[in-house]
């Protein structure tokens, strides 16, 4: 019974018991999840669930935060899947955001052809900047997301990858 506050209370406590659990195991999604469970059931946030809930989202995003970046230098794809994760969990995170942002950008340029990355070294020798979709076959889907009027040597800075960019 959706009025019945007293039930519905044991029922939250139940929750929250079953989040300790497996809190207690290292099932920290499943932890997380409960406990917002429990908050939602009773009603009225409990501090404590509140606050637990806090350090697990915290721990989690830093935790695919962390895998994201060692990926970035052998593996893009994961890189970017482990970004996007730590955003599910914590959509304010500035870094992951930024990671992700520089992680597309890479992939996107490393998607192009070998003409295709040709002409961009031109342009960025000319002062030109740095745009993914001018050198697509037509009829080809656009590579970039973002960074558009990004240089090669701007990308190639930021994620410390030697492009050989000639000066």
């Amino acid at each position: 019974n959706a009025g019945d506050r007293e039930g519905r209370g044991r029922l939250a406590a139940a929750v929250a018991e079953r989040a300790r659990d497996a809190e207690r195991k290292g099932q920290r999604e499943s932890a997380l999840s409960l406990y917002e469970a429990a908050n939602a059931l009773r009603g009225e946030p409990l501090p404590e669930w509140t606050g637990k809930a806090r350090e697990l989202r915290r721990a989690l995003s830093e935790a695919q935060y962390a895998d994201g970046v060692r990926e970035m230098r052998t593996d893009l794809a994961a890189a970017i899947r482990h970004f996007e994760a730590c955003l599910r969990v914590d959509p304010e995170h500035v870094r992951a955001r930024e990671r992700l942002r520089e992680a597309r950008v890479a992939s996107d340029y490393l998607a192009l052809d070998e003409a295709a990355r040709a002409d961009l070294l031109a342009a960025d020798a000319e002062g030109g900047r740095l745009d993914l979709h001018a050198s697509q076959p037509a009829g080809a889907p656009p590579v970039g997301r973002l960074g558009h009027d990004r240089q090669p040597r701007q990308v190639a800075q930021q994620l410390d990858v030697d492009l050989e960019i000639p000066p």
